[in-house]
């Protein structure tokens, strides 16, 4: 498979122009289902509770702190405004992994993981963060793990 890139600035808004051979529709067809769930993005606030619209795929991992979301990116912190549980529904089939009761994470930011004490895993995310698996929730991680 060959990608070629061409900016073209005549075009009036974002496009993406696949050619593909027709006994290659099936692999096409999941493809664009991975980009476009990562095209989503959320409503986030920084400090200033000033509003960003985030894609996901720029998040690296998400913590509730006494009740509040916090979302972080590659080197920034922003609020989201909404319940944990609804955010852990929304985003487990996006490829967010819920790794402690507190903490959720995108599997495609995990650089490398080792164990840890107490049998649980150490995650350091490509952005050099340190986060723990623990292990009530290893069995959810392992089956993604094998991907890393």
């Amino acid at each position: 498979m060959k990608f070629l890139l061409k900016n073209k600035e005549t075009i009036q808004e974002e496009m993406i122009i696949l050619f593909y051979r027709s006994r290659d529709y099936d692999f096409v067809e999941a493809f664009l289902k991975y980009f476009k769930s990562y095209n989503l993005s959320l409503p986030l606030y920084d400090d200033l509770h000033n509003l960003y619209s985030i894609p996901l795929i720029y998040i690296y991992f998400i913590e509730c702190i006494e009740q509040k979301v916090y979302v972080y990116t590659k080197n920034k912190t922003y609020r989201l405004y909404q319940r944990f549980s609804k955010v852990k529904q929304d985003l487990f089939h996006l490829d967010f992994r819920q790794i402690n009761n507190n903490t959720l994470v995108n599997i495609h930011h995990i650089h490398s993981s080792s164990i840890a004490r107490d049998c649980k895993r150490k995650l350091i995310l490509d952005n050099g963060e340190k986060l723990i698996v623990n292990r009530h929730y290893a069995h959810i991680f392992m089956s993604k793990e094998r991907k890393i």
